[in-house]
């Protein structure tokens, strides 16, 4: 349910996780003068009136050499997304700053929504009711200053330009890391908290729990910890972010109960619930401290509800967890038949080359390749692949052909950002949460929901 970031034709955009490095130089130029001075001394003599004459001339030699010496002194990862989805709602960042959601809003996951409205969800969705918390189109949250959001099953994180991270929704657990476990949701807290000050580059939220990295690439966590998904060797919650790793990371994404990270040197380090291999450490362990699973090579990683995808840097997509839905991909091969609880314990290639960036959701896997063209593959129950149909795919199909720059997955739905700023969405859409202004229960081809440049 989590996207990650991909640097597509210079855009720094997601499917759940790959870097936009950002270089910042130090130059400094050091200017050294040297002065020669040359004297020349004439002596006159006659027999009768002995002169001396002495002539002097100064010669002044000035050189100069100018060192410029670069330093870098941080390589940071601005990782997230313009898209997040949640289970049952959406959030998108517009060009100008500005956060607007949709979707269901019972924990107050939309943050400041001014307004009030009741949706009827359609017959058809038969285990939904009328609630007064939903809302579709989109509505404007956060006016400005936004740079990526993130999105757990109920609870919304943004990361704004001046590094400081804001949370709303679900609070159970401590997941929002404001230091209670208070839910803010409106009427009764209309605002978006900040809790991280400043200093964050990457944005990323589990189910219960939510973690932030940090310029100096640490990561710190909070929420739930009950699976040993904070990598600190604890199972231990919190309700503020605690550090749990003291740096070298580059992204981070987490999804369920489980999080993965990538650190500078492209190894993959995951840890917490490991029912389905989805660690891709060649066990059903779960994990308190983070293991090493991929030792390098790495550029994006993406983490399912029982998954995890990742980008290697030939362009290869490997993928890792439960396979009951066919999200994995590659073919018969990873898919037995009829449906069993078909796991990979480790990665396994599923995609030789080509591939862009990834997102994982609840069941099925979103690809963007180099191309701009969009892959599926998974549960398509509700048409969240997009390929008009409610046929689940045990490989990948192309369900749009060029011109996209960012894929999301939700729990059972899909977003794609195209190049000229249109938003289209697939799939489930009771609550709202493709913010087409309706509540079609489900979509199964994409339709445009809105654009970021307006």
């Amino acid at each position: 349910m989590r996207v990650k970031t991909f640097t597509t034709k210079g855009t720094t955009d997601a499917a759940h996780t790959a870097a936009s490095m950002t270089t910042i130089i130090i130059t400094t130029t050091t200017t050294t003068t040297t002065t020669t001075t040359t004297t020349t001394t004439t002596t006159t003599t006659t027999t009768t009136t002995t002169t001396t004459t002495t002539t002097t001339t100064t010669t002044t030699t000035t050189t100069t050499t100018t060192t410029t010496t670069t330093t870098t002194i941080a390589s940071l990862a601005i990782t997230g997304s313009k898209l997040a989805l949640g289970s049952q709602h959406s959030m998108v960042v517009k060009q100008d700053g500005s956060v607007w959601a949709t979707g269901n809003n019972d924990r107050g996951q939309l943050g400041n929504v001014k307004t009030t409205t009741t949706i009827t969800t359609n017959s058809d969705s038969y285990y939904y009711y009328d609630r007064p918390d939903m809302h579709t189109p989109f509505v404007e949250v956060i006016p400005n200053g936004a740079m990526v959001v993130a999105a757990g099953i109920d609870h919304s994180l943004v990361l704004k330009q001046d590094g400081s991270v804001w949370a709303t929704g679900h609070n159970t657990y401590g997941q929002l890391g404001d230091g209670t476990t208070t839910n803010y949701k409106s009427p009764v807290k209309k605002e978006f908290a900040k809790v991280v000050p400043s200093g964050a580059t990457a944005v990323t939220a589990g189910w219960q729990h939510s973690m932030v990295l940090k310029q100096d690439g640490s990561v710190w966590a909070t929420g739930s910890n009950r699976y040993g998904q904070f990598g600190d060797g604890t199972t231990t919650h919190s309700k503020t972010f605690v550090k749990v790793i003291p740096g070298g990371v580059m992204a981070v994404a987490a999804d369920c109960y489980h999080s993965m990270v990538l650190k500078s040197d492209g190894s993959l380090w995951a840890a917490g619930n490991n029912d389905y291999g989805q660690l891709g450490d060649g066990t059903r362990t779960g994990r308190k401290n983070l293991i090493k699973v991929i030792p390098s090579g790495v550029t994006a990683i993406s983490a399912g509800r029982t998954h995890n995808m990742v980008v290697k840097q030939d362009g290869s997509l490997w993928a890792a967890g439960h396979n009951f839905d066919g999200q994995l991909g590659g073919g018969p091969e990873n898919y037995d038949k009829p449906r069993k609880f078909t796991i990979r314990k480790n990665f396994v290639k599923v995609i030789p080359s080509g591939v862009m960036g990834v997102a994982a959701g609840s069941s099925h896997t979103m690809v963007l390749k180099q191309d701009g063209s969009v892959w599926a593959t998974g549960d398509n129950t509700y048409g969240q692949l997009g390929d008009g149909t409610r046929t689940d795919k045990k490989d990948f199909v192309k369900v749009i052909s060029g011109g996209v720059m960012t894929v999301a997955a939700g729990r059972l739905h899909s977003m794609v950002l195209k190049q000229d700023g249109s938003v289209w969405g697939t799939g489930f859409n009771a609550h709202g949460q493709l913010g087409d202004g309706t509540t079609t229960s489900i979509r199964t081809k994409f339709v445009q929901v809105i654009n970021l440049t307006s």
